[in-house]
């Protein structure tokens, strides 16, 4: 146990300012801060944002919604540039379906 504050020390050296301003206010947990540990200080901002914005700090189904985000980021960094792409790759994420109208407003 007196090793706790220390490896959290450590890890919070890593984070960015907006990150730990994010679980001193109660908007992040430690565990979602924790995995964005990898990222620079400019994508762990970005991941915090969305992950707060479009309400991926839940489970469903069992699936760490944040977590799979973060995947499909993964995979293709250069597709996700705008709040846009960020935005359909939450819902995409949170199973939300697109739905196209076609009525002439």
């Amino acid at each position: 146990m007196s090793n706790c504050p220390v490896l959290w020390l450590s890890k919070s050296e890593r984070l960015s300012e907006e990150v730990k301003k994010c679980i001193v206010h109660k908007r992040l947990s430690d565990y979602i801060a924790t995995s964005l540990l990898k990222f620079n200080h400019t994508t762990q901002n970005k991941f915090a944002d969305a992950i707060i914005k479009y309400e991926l700090k839940s489970v469903k189904k069992g699936r760490f919604l944040f977590r799979e985000f973060i995947k499909a980021y993964e995979v293709n960094p250069e597709q996700y540039t705008t709040v846009e792409s960020l935005e359909e790759l939450a819902n995409e994420i949170k199973g939300v379906k697109k739905v196209l109208s076609t009525r002439h407003l």
